[in-house]
């Protein structure tokens, strides 16, 4: 009886001990935590290898001019919450992280929005559209290499838009409107080609011709597609975006039955947009 009473006591005093411990060392910590300063910023983005638009110097450029640089600050002092919130308000930040160490360091931590195609309308448009929906500005020395649109691109937006298009959509009650739905078609078609390795390769720029823009008075008009292959001195007309699928399926095949025959050199047009029929133009000599 006397040994289970006294096993009782001793574990008691071992997890009072522990926890003393531990209040006492969380104190200890706290304390020399507030009389820390920041000595370094250290920016990581985590998919740089992938997306090339935003870099750490650039990010660190933000928070200077911001006058939110914690260098030489007291841990206390610095709100972590506000630098990160700032950070995420930028331009292609998709996700950021925001936090103090005790290698008396700041680290932010970031991921981007990757773009899928770039519109550079014949209507003064130009923008990336990325991967989560967001239409963004056009960065300097950050090209990517996505499908770039050309030619007459009816929009939902003004030129000047930049932002989240769903929301924009829906605040603007135009989820019905034509131009977006025109926009939406397209985005599944370049999502398409980009799925297929070699279409992903080979086409280059899609230019639209003969749209014209839903507004008040004017009726909507659904652009033509031509397509510009990398390799090749020919232009793909494919027409409406309907039934693009089987249209490159079609194209796919007169490329392999073709390449043996030569059966496109020289082509100056591949016309795909009627059914069961390859239309070859050729340069005239």
């Amino acid at each position: 009886m006397w040994k289970k009473i006294l096993s009782v006591v001793l574990t008691l005093l071992v997890w009072g001990a522990i926890v003393a411990y531990v209040i006492w060392a969380w104190r200890l910590t706290d304390e020399h935590h507030s009389r820390l300063r920041v000595a370094d910023v250290e920016v990581t983005i985590t998919d740089r290898d992938k997306v090339e638009i935003l870099s750490p110097d650039e990010v660190a450029y933000w928070i200077d001019t911001a006058r939110m640089n914690p260098v030489g600050r007291l841990y206390d002092s610095i709100n972590t919450q506000s630098i990160n919130n700032m950070v995420a308000s930028h331009n292609f930040v998709r996700e950021s992280n925001t936090y103090l160490d005790f290698s008396r360091t700041m680290r932010v931590e970031l991921t981007q929005r990757r773009p899928i195609l770039r519109v550079a309308s014949s209507d003064g448009a130009h923008f990336y559209l990325t991967d989560d929906g967001y239409i963004e500005p056009i960065v300097t020395g950050a090209a990517q290499y996505v499908p770039i649109i050309t030619g007459t691109l009816p929009l939902p937006f003004p030129n000047d838009f930049r932002g989240e298009l769903e929301k924009f959509v829906e605040d603007n009650e135009k989820k019905s409107d034509k131009n977006y739905l025109f926009l939406c078609k397209l985005i599944n078609f370049v999502e398409y080609i980009e799925q297929i390795e070699f279409w992903s390769a080979q086409i280059v720029q899609i230019n639209l011709t003969g749209g014209v823009q839903e507004s008040d008075g004017v009726a909507f008009k659904e652009p033509r597609v031509e397509l510009v292959p990398r390799v090749g001195g020919h232009i793909i007309y494919l027409g409406t975006l309907d039934n693009y699928q089987s249209k490159l399926r079609k194209l796919y095949h007169f490329y392999r039955s073709a390449a043996t025959e030569e059966g496109w050199i020289g082509a100056e047009v591949i016309d795909i947009e009627y059914d069961n029929e390859v239309i070859i133009r050729r340069t005239e000599q």
